[in-house]
């Protein structure tokens, strides 16, 4: 038995090294393409000899398949992740529709415990006392560190109200709360007036529920409006590009508003070639550091394009197309396959958006950020 565990521990390993030849050469743009004299598969069969021969238990090949792809995965950026069977699952889940949520979006770097970037006002995490800035060690007992930030903020959604135990370390406190999920918003967009202005438009998710909301519900209202339209892209960090740029088109129409482009230099232009029915408008963009992904492009677009100004936090610096590659025994990886660039010198890629107007302190509401955009309105 011990030596079966052993050969299906070596073919694992040569399986691994396998796989880092194939990150190395096709997905990791910018890696040296030179190999160390023995190479890494000498490696592999150093760390194969010195298991069989020191090791004090029989290794579980399982548990070491996981971990040592979790490993390689999770560590070429914070956007990439190996997910398990489960959270396959879970991903088709959130994708057919929205999963109950207790309202925080958490970053992450490799080998750090995520951190709380973004809060949804009047949500399950709010009303039990969890702050931006919190460090989140453990979901439902399970240690977040090995976490990619892709797993830990699905771990935070389910199907299900049932609550989920969350540990948070915050200074030199360490405490547990058990924190209920509930359906955040019952719409991906909300629309609401707002004084000396078009009126606030909150986005929760560029998907096509979100596309369909506005032109049904929301674009002929904004139609015979003047002023300034205030879009709320802060904790916006769902959705798919496409729909993102369908979004842009509303406001602008450009053959080239920025590009894709892949390890190979291949590069997919953007553009919005269908008239605009609202370019009239001019646009404010509220953003904080849990702006990401496709919402964090929309901001950098429309502020190169259309001069919006940008009130808020800086983001991070997510903006990429990702491609899930499903794997035999349910799992899967989700590996991101091109960076945007906003122009040839500008990429947002890990250097985020910076805000016109910077929010101050940790007041991160609505109402302060209203406050703060009425006196830009004054100004302008």
């Amino acid at each position: 038995m011990r030596r079966k565990t052993v050969r299906f521990t070596l073919l694992f390993l040569l399986a691994v090294a396998s796989l880092f030849f194939l990150f190395e050469s096709d997905i990791l743009p910018g890696l040296s393409t030179q190999r160390p004299t023995r190479g890494i598969l000498w490696i592999v069969q150093e760390v194969v000899k010195h298991i069989k021969e020191d090791y004090v238990d029989e290794p579980d090949p399982s548990r070491t398949m996981e971990g040592a792809f979790k490993g390689m995965v999770n560590s070429l950026d914070e956007s990439s992740s190996y997910l398990t069977k489960e959270a396959v699952t879970k991903r088709q889940q959130m994708e057919a529709g929205n999963l109950k949520d207790v309202g925080i979006i958490l970053y992450k770097k490799y080998r750090s415990f995520p951190v709380v970037m973004g809060m949804i006002e009047n949500s399950p995490a709010e009303k039990m006392g969890i702050q931006i800035g919190d460090t989140i060690s453990a979901l439902d007992g399970q240690s977040t560190l090995t976490m990619s930030m892709y797993e830990a903020n699905l771990t935070l959604k389910d199907k299900t109200i049932n609550p989920i135990h969350i540990r948070i370390l915050r200074a030199s406190e360490n405490k547990e709360l058990v924190v209920p999920r509930k359906q955040l918003s019952e719409k991906p967009c909300v629309y609401v007036q707002a004084e000396g202005t078009s009126g606030i438009l909150s986005i929760y998710s560029f998907n096509s529920a979100c596309i369909q909301e506005i032109r049904t519900s929301i674009l002929s209202r904004l139609k015979t409006l003047n002023q300034s339209l205030i879009i709320d892209l802060r904790n916006c960090h769902q959705g798919n590009f496409e729909n993102m740029i369908k979004f842009v088109n509303l406001f602008l129409q450009s053959n080239n508003l920025g590009y894709f482009e892949d390890n190979r230099g291949k590069k997919e232009v953007l553009s919005t070639p269908s008239p605009s029915e609202l370019a009239h408008l001019p646009l404010l963009i509220w953003t904080n550091q849990a702006t990401m992904g496709p919402a964090e492009a929309a901001a950098a677009i429309l502020k190169e394009h259309k001069q919006a100004k940008i009130i808020g936090y800086p983001t991070p610096g997510l903006v990429a197309k990702h491609k899930f590659i499903p794997l035999e025994d349910g799992s899967g990886l989700l590996l991101t396959a091109a960076i945007f660039h906003l122009n040839a010198k500008t990429i947002i890629w890990e250097e985020g958006i910076e805000p016109d107007v910077k929010m101050e302190g940790t007041d991160q509401s609505s109402a302060s950020f209203l406050e703060q955009t009425k006196k830009i309105l004054t100004n302008i």
